[in-house]
């Protein structure tokens, strides 16, 4: 079988395989529901409905110093294979919305053990497809929370370049959950260097 230049992530979500991802050290060689980093979002999305995102979402990043580099554009389609719902960052400047980072999210509402175990097995893939790739694990307090109730259990991938590949599995504090009608559950990301670091910033 002949592997197609685009490997899906989604195959790696279903631990099916079908081809070897590759010693590739380029997150734009992947794809989550069949787009990629560097994509220009518009290509997907409606330019109306991508800037009434960014607005809707602004707040949620009011904590960063530069809180208008990015914006986040949130798509919930049943259309989806694999993902509950995937989110994109672009700059709200940029009039083709180019794609620095993508987000796939799977609900784990109902048991969150299974978010780790899924996790687990993605992890174990990354490790044997990117095995130069630098790693980190760990545990923190999620940022978007003041409480400190919500927790962020995660693994990155740091590519040559800087370019983070990561699974997530978060678990929200019950109130501000319920309030933002946010959802407990495995991430798994591509993402640029300069979207990680802007997330990281601090004042």
């Amino acid at each position: 079988m002949v592997c197609p230049m685009k490997k899906l992530l989604a195959i790696v979500i279903l631990g099916l395989l079908l081809c070897n991802i590759g010693f590739t050290d380029e997150i734009e060689d992947l794809e989550i529901e069949g787009i990629s980093i560097s994509d220009s979002l518009i290509l997907h999305i409606e330019k109306a409905e991508i800037k009434k995102e960014i607005e809707l979402n602004k707040s949620t990043y009011s904590y960063l110093p530069d809180n208008k580099m990015f914006g986040e554009v949130y798509v919930y389609s049943d259309k989806f294979k694999i993902y509950d719902v995937l989110s994109f960052f672009v700059k709200p400047s940029d009039n083709t919305y180019s794609i620095y980072a993508i987000y796939g999210t799977i609900s784990y509402d109902k048991n969150i053990d299974d978010c780790f175990k899924k996790q687990k097995e993605i992890t174990k893939e990354f490790s044997l497809s990117f095995p130069d790739a630098r790693k980190f694990e760990g545990e923190i307090n999620h940022r978007i929370d003041p409480s400190g109730k919500s927790k962020l259990y995660y693994n990155y991938f740091v590519l040559k370049n800087g370019d983070f590949i990561k699974t997530e599995c978060t678990i929200f504090e019950k109130g501000i959950k319920e309030k933002n009608n946010w959802m407990n559950g495995l991430s798994v990301a591509l993402s640029k260097k300069i979207v990680h670091d802007w997330m990281a910033s601090t004042n």
